[in-house]
């Protein structure tokens, strides 16, 4: 019971200052430098099967909020089957309304460009943990993969399945499982691209994303984040 008055008590408290605060949620930065990169990675379907909000600040650093892609909209239609319908800008503009500040710039993320683009980016592949095993055969769309749990060097196209993968969590927790699995890539690929002989390829690699996925920013935006990377000292 005590246990229980501590979470209502403490989900009234988040309540109240998310009223107080204009609706703005207040685990998001707010210092008015910060710069927002609205990255969406796209299935097939062209569906937005994954959304982050990415902050760059010359105080806290980079912090990304991975934004919930089954979130319901009015009209009863889940945020991720929007962009199919809005188009970039006009997700772009609706991600905005929703977390109730500016949004300067928009990358989409297709799928199938991701083995390529791990490849260049990871030429000798991504030292990973891989919390349990990944296995998936899909007939129908033509393609397979298994990849043992444990620290593993994979490659682009084993690290495209390891962002992927929805159906080999021995638990079965479903988006919340991929979530982890994100967190670790993000964690393991900051810390690889900050190694010394990574670091002057950090232009070049911001060069590649700029080249290879769809976006509304300009390549002096990209070396920009690519600069923001490098001085800070670790991803949140």
């Amino acid at each position: 019971m005590r246990r229980l008055m501590w979470v209502l008590t403490i989900a009234c408290l988040g309540w109240y200052v998310w009223q107080k605060s204009g609706r703005r949620l207040p685990f998001l930065p707010s210092q008015p430098s910060t710069y927002t990169l609205l990255l969406v990675g796209l299935d097939e379907g062209n569906r937005a099967d994954a959304i982050f909000l990415v902050y760059f600040n010359a105080v806290s650093g980079v912090q990304v909020l991975i934004f919930p892609r089954d979130t319901f909209c009015s009209g009863g239609r889940k945020v991720n089957a929007l962009y199919k319908r809005l188009g970039a800008q006009g997700f772009k503009s609706l991600i905005s309304q929703i977390v109730h500040h500016p949004i300067e710039g928009f990358i989409a993320v297709p799928f199938k460009d991701l083995p390529k683009f791990f490849e260049q980016a990871f030429p000798d592949g991504l030292e990973i943990y891989v919390p349990y095993r990944l296995k998936y055969a899909d007939r129908a769309g033509g393609f397979s993969y298994e990849i043992p749990d444990g620290y593993q060097k994979l490659s682009g196209r084993e690290l495209a399945f390891y962002l992927r993968d929805r159906y080999s969590d021995p638990f079965k927790r479903g988006e919340s499982a991929r979530v982890e699995r994100w967190k670790i890539f993000a964690k393991a690929a900051f810390k690889e691209l900050r190694k010394p002989h990574n670091l002057p390829r950090l232009p070049l690699i911001a060069s590649w994303a700029y080249r290879t996925f769809p976006n509304d920013l300009q390549l002096k935006d990209f070396l920009r984040l690519a600069q923001a990377i490098l001085k800070s000292e670790d991803i949140h």
